[in-house]
Parts: C-alpha cells; structure tokens; sequence
C-alpha cells in the first residue's frame, strides 16, 4: 500500500435476477439485481446485444470516490455497507438503441 488504497483484484460478483419486459411502444426495459463490492464498489454496468454496447450505467459519471479508482455506480461509504440510495439497475433498450 503506497497511496491509502488496497488494490482490489477480484471481479465483482456477477449480476443476477435478469428480467426483461416489453414495454408497447417503447422498447425492452431490462432489469437486474447485484450484490455490493465491499473492496472497490462497482464502477457500473455496460449492457451489450452481441458484444456492441447498447447502454451503459450510470449515464453520467458519479463523483470521485476518495482514493478510489474513479467514479462508481456503487458509491463507498468506508464500512460495510454501501452508500445509500443504491441505484436503480434498470435501462430501457429502445429499437434505436
């Protein structure tokens, strides 16, 4: 440890409870459930239809985390529970998208 962070080398967990939802005349609303990284938070998600993003979570960065690697979908409050509100995980994927 050089900086005060601990390096974090594990992946988070990966998503689950995956639903998709026809939304009539609006698209595909796809929703999911992800367990917290307590190591390093989760920097967010990229939702992709054969490996070309189609949206990504959040849309605009979050603010910087002390001592963090960068903004986080998943905020760090230095304990174990993660920053509250925790984020919808929810997108709508549009026929333009």
């Amino acid at each position: 440890m050089k900086n005060g962070t601990v390096g974090d080398s594990t992946p988070p967990s990966a998503p689950f409870d995956l639903k998709v939802l026809a939304k009539p005349d609006r698209g595909n609303e796809i929703t999911w459930d992800a367990e917290a990284d307590f190591e390093s938070g989760i920097g967010g998600f990229i939702i992709l239809r054969d490996g070309r993003g189609l949206a990504r979570l959040p849309m605009a960065p979050q603010n910087q985390v002390y001592g963090g690697p960068g903004p986080l979908f998943q905020g760090i409050s230095f304990h174990d529970t993660p920053e509250a509100p925790i984020p919808e995980m929810r997108v709508v994927i549009t026929a333009d998208s």
